[in-house]
């Protein structure tokens, strides 16, 4: 027992057996028995723990899914529910307005007129109690910039708190130990990788401007703008997590030497690709950014965007489903951008129309004045249009020609129902592509002695929508330079409704249109819509009240006219000249003009003082709709409805 108990504790003296070879080899064989059982337990447990790694993995994965499904889940749940709203909406309208026109139609003729706030009290119930809630919603938050409604407060919060809590629940425990195989950080940077991945179809369906939500939620194409910017920022935000919390596990489990090894495989290359792109995108749809280098944005975006969708799918095969998702949704815009481009749906019936229509353009005060063919196309007042230039001038600058740059434009008219209808366009002169077409148009007019020459254009919309006028007593219109457009599109409709005998018992009695513009000449972009305007005000008994505001000085205006690189920029409102009683126009209606910037407060306040329903549009420079916005703000209410209209590419 001695012996065994020293064959045990491996201490045998060297002078126990001294003269017994067998001593010595048992010896050296209990030794290398001991040493190899040593290494059959690490062996064994290395076995466990990798074990226990792979299991973790595929908990995770499973997790990562289930979290992801739930995530998409939510927010087609919360889209759905906006669309049901809208469609509820929409069909209440419709019966409300039906009802309406048959108490209108079933009056005796000559009933004087009813108030706007009479009116608008026949209205059901449901859709007032809708107005008040949305007027709240759209009040902008105190301290925020007047973007920040609370209805887009309540939103970003409520997808930024959903994005992180599915990011952060079940990645942050494991059920091993932490190893060179799993830890944390690297649960913690799947998810994220997963939940940034998840992003992507929304994020592509909010790009498109013919976007399916836009259509059955009634959103703005410019608010689902904002929202594919902040979807699109979440998705960076959470891919560049993703990355480092992957370098941090290697790091500090593995070794840099090990990361260096991971740098060279082509998963963690088109990793890259996917996340320098996600914030080559996010950069340059900055709109300080974007505004000023729109191609090289353009550009940029849709390869990027490629390249993020290649990156992610050669980085892990296992996010396919939501890059097949992201890819429909692209592909699916881009075919109905060709169908809107070449066909267009009346009532039922689907017509086919040219691609390319000729157009008739002309440069007037720094800008162009386009008049294209409607050939049966209709739309309403406040909508606008995305057009493409198709002149053989613009072919040596390729990334100028046809559907590469492709700008919203808002139609400054209304459509008159008739035949031989022309949709008009205002388009103020900038770098880049209207640069290049002014200079042009110029110079075919010089050389052929004509003011209006023909241009090769093509049409993609009509977008957007707006609120009936019917059942307004007052309409305030407030324009900065070239953004005349939209509100003058609502004036022309809501004069023409108001001699239709299909609204014989219009609510409407004052209009009041005030336009900033740099000089007196800039008139001439509009002169043929308001004087038309102003005579069917007359005709309708519509008290229209037209005042321009020159904010520069004739020496200003001069300087500023010999360039066609003239901006609508925030300093053009900066002068606060008082104004008095103005100078006569001769223009039809009572307009005046007046030297300096208009007083946006006074305008607003004057505008809601009298008793009824005022509708405020804006549109114009950034400062300009802050204005409306900020005085606008204390009588927003359900009988003072406020829209800033907003296009940007």
């Amino acid at each position: 027992m001695r012996r065994d108990r020293y064959l045990i504790k491996e201490e045998l003296p060297p002078d126990l057996f001294p003269r017994c070879p067998l001593s010595h080899l048992l010896l050296r064989t209990t030794k290398m028995a001991a040493g190899y059982g040593v290494t059959l337990a690490a062996a064994a447990a290395q076995t466990a723990a990798q074990k226990a790694a792979k299991a973790e993995k595929a908990r995770q994965k499973l997790l990562n899914l289930k979290y992801t499904n739930i995530y998409a889940y939510l927010m087609a749940g919360i889209i759905g529910a906006l669309i049901l709203r809208n469609l509820a909406l929409t069909i209440l309208d419709f019966l409300d307005g039906r009802n309406r026109r048959r108490a209108q139609s079933s009056s005796e003729p000559g009933t004087e007129k009813l108030r706007g706030h009479a009116d608008y009290s026949r209205k059901m119930s449901i859709l007032r109690f809708s107005d008040r809630v949305d007027a709240v919603l759209a009040q902008s938050v105190a301290g925020l910039a007047i973007e920040w409604t609370y209805a887009r407060v309540f939103f970003v919060t409520l997808i930024v708190v959903i994005n992180t809590v599915f990011s952060i629940v079940g990645s942050t425990h494991l059920h091993s130990e932490q190893s060179a195989a799993s830890s944390i950080a690297r649960a913690f940077s799947r998810r994220c990788g997963r939940m940034a991945v998840a992003n992507y179809p929304i994020l592509f369906c909010f790009a498109g401007r013919n976007s399916i939500i836009s259509q059955a939620t009634g959103f703005s194409y410019q608010t689902l703008r904002f929202y594919h910017f902040l979807f699109g920022g979440i998705a960076f935000i959470l891919s560049f997590i993703h990355t480092f919390a992957y370098v941090a596990h290697y790091t500090i489990f593995q070794g840099v030497d090990k990361l260096a090894e991971e740098y060279h495989e082509t998963y963690f290359k088109w990793g890259i690709v996917a996340v320098v792109f996600l914030l080559v995108n996010c950069v340059f749809g900055l709109p300080w950014l974007r505004r000023r280098s729109y191609e090289i944005f353009l550009a940029l975006h849709v390869v990027g965007a490629a390249l993020i969708l290649a990156g992610t799918w050669y980085h892990r095969p296992i996010c396919e489903t939501w890059v097949y998702a992201a890819v429909g949704v692209w592909g699916a815009d881009r075919l109905v951008r060709i169908a809107r481009h070449s066909a267009y749906s009346v009532g039922r019936r689907m017509f086919v129309r040219k691609p390319l229509i000729k157009a008739r353009a002309q440069v007037v005060a720094g800008a162009i004045k386009l008049s294209v063919p409607a050939d049966g196309l209709l739309w309403a007042a406040g909508q606008h249009v995305y057009v493409s230039f198709w002149d053989s001038g613009l072919l040596p600058r390729p990334w100028l020609y046809g559907p590469a740059q492709a700008h919203p434009f808002s139609v400054s008219n209304a459509p008159s129902g008739s035949s031989g209808d022309s949709m008009r366009f205002v388009m103020r002169v900038h770098k880049g592509l209207t640069a290049r077409l002014a200079r042009l148009i110029a110079a075919r007019s010089e050389a052929g002695g004509s003011a209006e020459v023909d241009c090769w254009v093509s049409l993609e919309g009509p977008h957007g929508k707006h609120s009936p006028m019917s059942d307004f007593d007052t309409i305030l219109l407030v324009a900065g330079g070239s953004g005349i457009t939209h509100p003058l599109s609502l004036l022309d409709r809501a004069c023409r409704d108001a001699i239709s005998t299909e609204t014989p018992r219009s609510a409407l009695s004052k209009i009041i249109l005030c336009w900033a513009v740099h000089r007196e000449a800039q008139l001439d972009w509009v002169r043929e819509t308001l004087e038309s305007a102003g005579e069917r005000a007359r005709q309708a008994g519509v008290d229209l009240e037209v005042r321009i505001f020159v904010t520069r000085s004739e020496s200003q205006a001069s300087s500023a006219a010999s360039s066609f690189a003239e901006y609508d920029t925030d300093e053009d409102f900066e002068d606060k000249e008082k104004y008095g009683a103005g100078q006569p126009l001769s223009l039809a209606g009572r307009a005046r003009r007046f030297s300096g910037r208009p007083d946006i407060g006074a305008e607003v306040a004057a505008a809601v003082s009298d008793s009824g329903r005022t509708y405020i549009v804006a549109c114009g420079p950034a400062q300009l709709a802050r204005d409306v916005a900020k005085a606008a703000a204390p009588f927003s209410c359900a009988s003072v409805v406020v829209e800033i209209a907003k296009f940007e590419c």
